[in-house]
């Protein structure tokens, strides 16, 4: 049974979907404002925690000594801090010269800034964000999903994410972002576990309702803007990468990433041999009545709706909808830049082995 929460997305995901299909642009300035106000007062708030917290510090007596330090410790919890690199293997520029070089291309096709640093990671995903206290770039590339992909379709998925910096997300935003940050932090430390009534959850209980609450309202508020970049980036991907390939590497969302991603967790420890050659037989291998199958399982059963992107579906029925598009950016050879992610895959392959073997233990 779906939560109200979900529901509402997917009403509002639909809705957004046909504005986008027809080229309205209603209400996205104004809810972009909306959620930087939201982001705002959320900072405000952290400034007067610190102002509180510094007044009580001051007063005599030891109670305030007490609540002034809760104050700033709660401030603390929600000072903006700036991101940091996901847990992966990182590559700079001379580690791998020619996976930047394709980057850089398609960053150039976008008029976009180039990533200064990508962390390859086991995730049958990519992302795009920044890192550090200067806000450098990164971009996220998930191995097992670069093997699933054909070449042109590496184009598709590596200019939708080097779109983001370009697609006005407000998530991907220092204001915003922090916010949404600090928010979940301080959620996470007044979250309470056990079901014995104590006195610490009675104190905690309302902080965290509020918390709760004022974070969700955030994620609804934002959650328009979110989508519309998404599908901004899908339609920036189609651009760059063609027609073909943009629709295949959104299609292979419905047919192989979910299952690739529970094949790694479940059956990556009984691979005798190379876990990456066994991934691309794993892919190559769905037959095509199973991949229908499964296109159609996607779409008629009731698919819980994130806060970031869009039903796979409905992101691939608006590039269906777009006049056929040659590429921009043609895929190069490949052999070169796998050659350069070698040791990142040896890595990583271990780790998910690993992480696999010890999830039969839990």
């Amino acid at each position: 049974m779906t939560s109200w929460r979900d529901r509402l997305r997917t009403r509002l995901a639909e809705g957004l979907h046909d504005e986008v299909t027809n080229g309205s642009a209603t209400g996205g300035r104004l809810v972009r404002l909306a959620s930087y106000a939201a982001a705002l007062l959320v900072h405000l708030l952290t400034l007067a925690l610190v102002a509180a917290g510094i007044w009580l510090i001051t007063r005599p007596g030891f109670i305030g000594i007490i609540l002034g330090a809760g104050a700033l410790g709660l401030a603390w919890l929600m000072a903006p801090r700036p991101g940091k690199l996901p847990d992966g293997v990182a590559l700079g520029r001379t580690d791998a010269p020619e996976l930047f070089r394709l980057v850089d291309e398609i960053a150039a096709a976008l008029r976009a800034p180039r990533p200064h640093m990508i962390v390859v990671t086991g995730e049958v995903n990519a992302a795009y964000g920044t890192y550090g206290p200067l806000r450098r770039r990164f971009l996220e590339l998930g191995y097992p999903l670069w093997l699933a992909l054909t070449p042109q379709e590496r184009i598709a998925v590596l200019g939708h994410e080097v779109a983001h910096s370009v697609n006005q997300d407000t998530r991907h935003g220092f204001v915003v972002g922090s916010a949404l940050g600090a928010l979940a932090e301080l959620r996470e430390t007044a979250r309470v576990d056990g079901d014995n009534l104590t006195f610490g959850k009675i104190v905690v209980a309302p902080l965290r309702l509020v918390v709760g609450w004022f974070h969700t309202a955030l994620e609804l508020i934002t959650y328009r803007a979110t989508q519309r970049a998404e599908y901004r980036a899908d339609l920036i991907s189609l651009r760059v990468a063609g027609s073909e390939a943009a629709l295949a590497s959104i299609d292979k969302g419905f047919w192989a990433l979910p299952h690739l991603t529970d094949y790694l967790g479940t059956q990556a420890h009984q691979v005798r041999g190379d876990l990456w050659a066994a991934v691309r037989s794993y892919v190559a291998d769905v037959p095509e009545d199973e991949r229908e199958r499964r296109r159609l399982a996607a779409r008629q059963r009731e698919l819980r709706v994130d806060t970031t992107h869009p039903p796979t579906h409905l992101r691939h029925d608006l590039l269906a909808g777009r006049p056929y598009t040659e590429p921009t950016v043609r895929a190069p050879r490949m052999e070169p830049i796998d050659r350069e992610l070698d040791e990142a895959a040896r890595r990583i392959a271990n780790e998910i082995v690993d992480n696999a073997r010890a999830a039969l233990y839990m």
